[in-house]
């Protein structure tokens, strides 16, 4: 009787596990610490009023307010891309503001980038060798991305709301009259938006991969902007900047290859998969011993795992685990989508 029950336990553990584990193999990872200590946070799929209602205080006549679908998740950076991070990738720091006072600025978005050069940041970011085994690609966020995660499910002026009385909890910029002012200062010091990302009102504007041009008339999918051009939009507002061009719905233009003190921008990613990397796996030789590993392929029913110190094994399919069977199974199935 004691062992039956035993065996009943052991049973429905293990299919409460299976069932959990498929539940978080259906999601994306919610937040993402690249290989440079950049973090993301998953943006999920929605509809939003983009541009900004006639009656909106500080409104452009490019505002025109419609309705734009974002189809698919993806990741944005948590904050600007900082001066650190962008020394790490392309080896300089182009930043007017850097050690001002002979103060540590690494912690300070990247300044005084063109377009041009945010677009190589990603490249390069992109080119980095843990980056490439994630398989992970950055880019620019487009600009219906952009506006749709500062709103972060707002519909007034700003994230917090209508009013600008609270843009100095939110915002680096000229009205909040901050210590130093007229200048960028370290990332991650005010409050975040419901989704947690800091500073989309203020302290740099943001370039986003579109080409400037009116917005459509009617409803959009996924927009890419205009089709060519001459210059490239900027969202956010900036510390050299006043409350009603820190707004959600704030459109600057300028050439892809012009630099200036209020520019910087923030990635984004689309998500390569909706698994862990690296995890536990149990050994086939000795299922009480386990390895952590990242799957690297599957050939025919053979698996190539590599170890936290670069060294790979191969394991067969049917030697593994049933959770391991069902990881590997699921990890194939994405590959082939």
């Amino acid at each position: 009787m004691y062992s039956r029950l035993m065996a009943m336990t052991v049973t429905l553990v293990f299919a409460m596990c299976l069932s959990n584990f498929e539940s978080v193999m259906a999601q994306a990872t919610k937040t993402i610490t690249n290989s440079i200590g950049m973090k993301l946070v998953l943006i999920p799929n929605g509809t939003f009023q983009m541009g900004s209602p006639i009656e909106e205080v500080g409104r452009g006549i490019d505002e025109e307010q419609h309705q734009v679908t974002i189809s698919k998740d993806y990741y944005l950076g948590v904050t600007e891309v900082t001066q650190g991070q962008y020394e790490k990738v392309m080896g300089t720091n182009p930043s007017y503001f850097q050690k001002q006072r002979k103060r540590d600025s690494s912690m300070c978005p990247v300044e005084n980038v063109s377009w041009d050069d945010a677009v190589e940041f990603c490249k390069r970011l992109s080119d980095l060798p843990e980056e490439k085994k994630a398989g992970r690609v950055y880019r620019l966020p487009t600009e219906a991305e952009w506006e749709y995660a500062c709103r972060a499910g707002s519909k007034t002026a700003y994230s917090f709301g209508a009013s600008a009385k609270s843009l100095g909890d939110y915002a680096w910029c000229s009205t909040t009259n901050d210590f130093p002012i007229y200048q960028p200062h370290p990332v991650r010091q005010k409050k975040p938006n419901a989704w947690g990302l800091y500073d989309m009102h203020g302290n740099v504007w943001e370039w986003c991969s579109d080409w400037y041009g009116d917005y459509p008339k009617g409803a959009a999918n996924d927009p890419t902007g205009a089709k060519e051009g001459s210059l490239r939009v900027l969202h956010g507002g900036s510390w050299g900047y006043q409350a009603a061009g820190c707004r959600s719905a704030t459109r600057l233009r300028d050439a892809p290859s012009n630099r200036h003190s209020f520019y910087g921008f923030r990635v984004a990613l689309s998500p390569s998969g909706t698994l862990p990397e690296f995890r536990e796996w149990a050994l086939p030789m000795a299922m009480d011993e386990t390895i952590t590993a990242r799957l690297n392929s599957i050939i025919a029913d053979t698996l190539t795992l590599e170890l936290t110190d670069g060294a790979t094994i191969k394991v067969e399919l049917k030697d593994l685990t049933d959770v391991d069977r069902k990881y590997a199974e699921t990890w194939r199935k994405q590959r082939r989508k």
